[in-house]
């Protein structure tokens, strides 16, 4: 690759956006449940317990909310949004700095780190939310944008994200559906991107969307995503949508989910090209509620209303789902072509790998044999004959298939399978490569020795992975397991779990590496011991320095609980240290042992380290210092009681207060007294063996603590709470949803009618009163009545003293009017303004059959119809558009209701646009093309919903709605050229139509070389901008051919299929890498296009170099300089792959020759001078030079002084 060399400017470009068109808008100041509930959710979804648990609120700005299309281009109109920054940044203004917002202290989410199995992660944002679903499978769509999409970052760095689900109420672990699809790998910049020239390759690039698009403020972004999960029906999920930056804050992401995208959704798969003449498509969501609706190129096939459909001929079929949901029904919906043909594909056959053996000839036995299952599966299911052989022609002839094993003649070798269906005929092609893989290169281990663990046994948990980058010799493509055998060794099965836990002492392990890309391995072995800990006494240790001062500090001797810990114990060093950690690892041991101050308040942990003189092997264990052991080890506290008859009266078992005081500790004695002088004069004290009564509320006992060493007096109160008692509320009316007398009851709307409104006490209820007394089997804050009028008991508990008073109540469920779902009004209008009026009063003999003691209103939403407001005042001169009317029947007694919806369709004649031609383009015409007319559907509807497109050969057809043409196989034309009729009819009213026409014609393709693509290294403003020449292309594309060619270039397919907007050829590029689309035109109606790429290899990312100025000390205007101090101005952070190099010559950094040698020990040749930095990318090759002045400062001339004589003087002084 030729390198191009453009020296450095005073100021250079970091980052450049080259889109200037509209910003999306973000608003990120509304909550988690409003995004949830407002902007994701669709109907056949209800949602619950929504939160975020991190966020970007610890910064002071909010990392998530709602955003808009505005006049961007952005693919989603509306949605919700989460980023690692301030969501605001994301949009609104055009804004070219790095997005790098968010501090150390916003931290992550453990179960995105889990699900991901990354660590370092930060700046997370989450929000997640328990949801039901009507069917077995959600699906919601989504964009992943970055300013990791920069230079060659996408090779190297990704932040996290996931879209983790798993089922309510388990410990399942969680499952992420962000991922490739058809794959477990998840999103993110480092698996989706273009190939970043020069560094690396293309990573799922059909999912990349394109850099710099400039409807966010992301360097770059995805593709439209969609996220799937297959669920049970009607069972409670839980979601949690996450993002995080990865190993630093720097160059945020974000992720965009489209509004309303979150909904029950049904997959028929993907179209279908088969030979069998019958195929069953399965639309099943494993709801028993659902009905089911299948129809044929947008026609309802008669009778066919199950969950699977049986197919016996070509086109495009649709499954319509009602499923029943809260007094409503939503639907949902999918569509598949199916095509039933005489030939079929195939889907891709892996390769077929070997490892070489020890020979390393690259040459190995394959039987194809084994390949046969794999191939089988690649087809549908049949009978199937399947042949090998060396050629696609051989393959095609079915002559020289290959029957008996054979060894590969070339590395790799591709071979070609024949797969014929033996009951219809019906052929497919397939082929693989035979390829052999070289065994990994490893280095067999030094011995492994570990201490033994605090139980000293021999045995220990040993990290076995600290071999296995001496074992791989640092290669990251090898993966390192241990096992007990060589024979699982070599068959790399039955790996030891880590960390590993030997079972002898001394012991022998085998190790398998394998080569994670090829899956070939080869095995050593190591050698295990474990060295023995000294073994101490590791039971609770206490020293108490009864300090009478009671100020929580003293001096202490740690050394005197050294024979307690030792137990005799010989050959050691001991240690004492402040941490665990310092005295695992033996550092920063305490000085004064003897006569240590505790530095923590009345009590302190210090820890004391036993270390083996031989071995270095060490114990440890805590020991607990307390200035007053009495007081600071033990737990003295009041006692209460809830006094349940309300009559001052409750017992205190001392025996169990003393327990709680001296809290576990050994040789500490309690004695209780009733007065404080009592207890001065030890005299009275109370029998602990018999319960005791308070007489007075509190009542203050005086204790006094006894240890061997120390004497300390306290006191305590004992306390009788008293239990509040509530009154019942009686009897509660509850309505119905329906007539069966049993409902789902919020349980928790009665807190406050049965505290009467006071705060301080929570509310349990159960349904049976010894379950109320005893606390157990609560019941849920929703709740179904299992019967009519029916009993509940309650728990009213006090916050403040835990005392519960036990009540009951009634309630009473009332039936819900009876009412039928009406028929849907269907109107043609003719006028386009899509509004028609209707009399809605007519409505109400299909809502119910008598009116008396009813109340019928209609509203424009069931929030509206649930709570009775705005509800339609014009109900017989309504102004209808296509709409859902909800209508409320309410009973004037009991004041129950139920609601009913329809819809009101309001269908508009098509509009037409000219129609543009359709053209067919053949290398070699016959003026006969096989025309696909459902792909025009899109352009004549030009965004008209609730239509469909039929074609017909002539007029008076398309007007009798006689003889349409299949639109979705092919139709050769009968003339050239051709018109062909066009009627656009309404899905629910196909008598509401127009028609129009466009015209067919075939015509020849000119022939062209295909381009190759042009690399140009950047320059050092680093922008990925630069000049290209295209004329060369013009040459490139021609040579050779015949006709003359008209060449013309654009930087869009639709500018190359319109011929509009030519570049010029001298062209600029406006993003890198940038795709540039080339117009062959031969003079007849069909033109080609050709594709090639422009693409700027990143230079390295550099800073202007400061000058370097030094002394002289000697006159010679020579010095020695460290050139590579200039280093620290040039480099900018991620600076990988990166090699800097010195020249006193900018024709020498050229040509990459005499370099200069020891740049950090350099004398300069001439003052000033300038020496030329070479900084190299040393993957790319390209380069950049950044100029480097060194000055020499010399310090002032002195003249040489003469002598001068002086003659004696008086005061031997002299006037110089």
């Amino acid at each position: 690759m030729k390198t191009f060399l453009f020296s450095l400017l005073v100021y250079l470009c970091l980052l450049c956006n080259f889109a200037f068109s509209q910003q999306i808008i973000i608003d990120n100041s509304f909550t988690e449940q409003q995004l949830v509930e407002n902007d994701l959710i669709q109907g056949c979804v209800e949602t619950s317990n929504i939160s975020s648990q991190v966020n970007g609120s610890i910064n002071g700005f909010n990392s998530f909310g709602y955003f808009e299309r505005g006049s961007s281009n952005f693919p989603f109109e509306n949605g919700i949004m989460l980023s690692t920054g301030n969501a605001s940044s994301g949009g609104n203004v055009v804004n070219s700095a790095i997005l790098n917002e968010g501090e150390n202290n916003w931290t992550t989410d453990s179960d995105l780190e889990t699900a991901l199995g990354i660590t370092g992660t930060l700046n997370a944002t989450s929000i997640e939310f328990d949801f039901v679903s009507v069917a077995n499978q959600i699906q919601f769509n989504y964009i992943l944008a970055s300013e990791e999409y920069f230079g060659n970052f996408p090779c190297q760095y990704s932040d996290g994200f996931a879209f983790l689900i798993r089922q309510s109420g388990t410990n399942d672990p969680y499952t992420n559906i962000a991922v490739i699809p058809g794959t477990t790998t998840p999103v993110n910049t480092n698996t989706i991107h273009d190939e970043i020239v020069g560094f690396c390759d293309a990573s799922n690039q059909q999912y990349f969307q394109g850099f710099n698009l400039g409807d966010t403020n992301y360097n770059g972004r995805t593709s439209v995503m969609t996220a799937t999960a297959t669920i049970i029906p009607n069972v409670q999920y839980h979601i949690k949508l996450v993002i995080a930056d990865q190993t630093d804050e720097n160059y945020d992401s974000a992720v965009f989910i489209q509004g309303n995208s979150f909904n029950a959704s049904v997959d028929l798969g993907d179209d279908i090209t088969t030979c069998a003449d019958v195929i069953t498509l399965d639309g099943n969501i494993d709801n028993p509620l659902a009905t089911y609706t299948w129809l044929l190129d947008n026609n309802p096939i008669n009778g066919e209303i199950q969950p699977t459909l049986n197919v016996n001929q070509s086109g495009n079929y649709r499954v319509v789902i009602d499923i029943p949901l809260s007094n409503s029904t939503c639907v949902i919906d999918d569509d598949v072509n199916v095509s039933l043909s005489s030939t079929q594909s195939a889907n891709p056959v892996s390769d077929y790998e070997l490892c070489d053996d020890s020979s390393g000839n690259q040459v190995e036995t394959f039987d194809l044999s084994n390949k046969d299952t794999e191939v089988i599966a690649s087809v549908p299911v049949s009978s199937y004959n399947i042949s090998y052989h060396a050629s696609a022609n051989d393959a095609q002839d079915n002559i020289n298939a290959i029957t008996a094993p054979i060894q590969n003649i070339s590395n790799p070798q591709t071979i070609f399978v024949r797969i014929e269906d033996t009951i219809n005929g019906c052929l497919a092609f397939s082929n693989f490569n035979l390829i052999v893989n070289a065994l990994p290169t490893i280095v067999n281990p030094s011995p492994l020795f570990v201490c033994d663990d605090t139980t000293a046994d021999g045995f220990t948990t040993i990290d076995l992975s600290q071999k296995d980058n001496e074992i791989t010799n640092g290669q990251n493509n090898l993966i390192v397991t241990y096992h007990y055998t060589q024979t699982d060794a070599t068959n790399g099965v039955n790996s030891i779990p880590l960390p590993y836990v030997n079972t002898n002492p001394t012991e022998q392990l085998f190790v398998n590496v394998t080569n994670s890309q090829t899956g070939c391995s080869t095995t050593t072995s190591l050698d295990v011991e474990v060295l023995n800990n000294p073994v101490i006494n590791t039971d609770n240790h206490y020293i108490d320095a009864c300090d009478p001062e009671h100020d929580g500090f003293a001096t202490f001797d740690l050394t005197s609980i050294i024979n307690d810990v030792l137990e005799g114990l010989t050959g050691v060093t001991v240690t004492f240290h402040e941490t665990q950690d310092d005295a695992n690892l033996g550092v920063n041991a305490i000085v004064n042992d003897t006569s240590y101050d505790n530095i923590v308040f009345e009590e302190q942990v210090v820890f004391i380290r036993v270390e083996d003189n031989i071995t270095g092997c060490a114990s440890t264990t805590p020991i607990e210092i307390h200035a007053n052991l009495l007081l600071t080890a033990t737990n003295i506290r009041d006692f209460s009681l809830c006094d349940v008859d309300n009559d001052g009266v409750q017992e205190f078992d001392l025996i169990n207060v003393t327990g709680s005081i001296v809290n576990d500790l050994e040789d500490i004695t309690i004695v209780f007294y009733e007065t404080e002088s009592d207890r001065d004069n030890q005299i009275n004290p109370i029998d602990t063996l018999v319960p005791f009564s308070p007489v007075t509320n509190p009542q203050t006992l005086y204790i006094t603590l006894s240890s061997p060493t120390c004497d300390e007096v306290e006191d305590i109160d004992l306390i009788l709470n008293p239990v509040i008692e509530f009154n019942s509320i009686g009897s509660v009316p509850i309505c119905d949803t329906d007539q069966d007398g049993f409902t789902p009851i919020d349980l928790t709307s009665f807190d406050t009618q049965i505290t009467n409104g006071q705060s301080g006490f929570t509310v349990s209820y159960f349904e049976t009163e010894s379950d109320a007394n005893s606390n157990t089997n609560e019941l849920p804050s929703l709740y179904t009545n299992t019967s009519n009028p029916q009993t509940l008991y309650t728990r009213i508990r006090s916050t403040q003293t835990g005392c519960s008073d036990i009540n009951s109540f009634e309630i009473e469920v009332l039936p819900a009017p009876i009412s039928s779902t009406p028929s849907d009004i269907i109107i043609c209008d003719n006028d386009q303004d899509g509004i028609s009026v209707i009399n809605l009063d007519l409505k109400i003999s299909e809502l119910v059959t008598d009116t008396n003691e009813r109340v019928i209103t209609f509203h424009n939403s069931q929030s509206d119809a649930n709570t009775t407001t705005n509800p339609i005042s014009s109900q017989t001169t309504y102004p209808a558009t296509t709409e859902t009317i909800y209508a409320r029947i309410e009973n004037t007694i009991t004041g129950c209701h139920s609601t009913e919806n329809f819809e009101v369709i309001v269908n508009t004649l098509p509009v037409f646009i000219p129609i543009s031609n359709y053209k067919i383009c053949e290398d070699s015409s016959d003026g006969i093309g096989d025309f696909l007319f459902s792909t025009k559907d899109t352009e004549i509807l030009n965004n008209q919903t609730g239509k469909q497109v039929l074609y017909f050969e002539n007029q008076q057809d398309a007007e009798n709605r006689t003889n349409s043409i299949d639109k979705n196989n092919a139709y050769p034309n009968t003339s050239n050229p051709q018109t062909i009729y066009v009627r656009v009819e309404n899905d629910t009213d196909v008598d509401c139509f127009g028609t129009s026409s466009f015209i067919i014609e075939v015509g020849t393709n000119p022939q062209f070389n295909q381009p190759t693509d042009i690399f140009l290294c950047d320059d050092a403003s680093d922008d990925g901008i630069t000049t290209f020449n295209l004329a060369s292309k013009i040459t490139e594309i021609s040579q050779g051919i015949n006709d003359t060619l008209d060449i013309s270039f654009y930087t869009s397919q639709a500018n190359a299929e319109n011929q509009t907007n030519p570049i010029a050829l001298q062209f600029e590029n406006t993003v890198n890498p940038q795709t540039i689309y080339a117009v062959i035109d031969n003079g007849t109606i069909c033109n080609s296009i050709a594709t090639f790429g422009l693409n700027v290899i990143q230079s390295p990312d550099v800073n202007p170099a400061l000058p370097i100025t030094l002394c002289d000390d000697n006159y010679d205007g020579f010095v020695t300089f460290d050139l590579t101090d200039s280093e620290l101005d040039i480099l900018d952070v991620r600076q990988d792959d990166i090699v800097v190099t010195y020249f006193e010559t900018m024709s020498d950094l050229d040509a990459d020759i005499n370099a200069i040698q020891n740049p950090n020990n350099y004398t300069n040749i001439s003052n000033p001078q300038t020496v030329f930095i070479r900084v190299t990318n040393t993957v790319s090759n390209c380069y950049l030079s950044v100029p480097l002045d060194i000055d020499i400062n010399l310090p002032p001339a002195i003249n040489p002084f003469n002598t001068f004589e002086v003659c004696n003087n008086e005061d031997n002084t002299v006037d110089l």
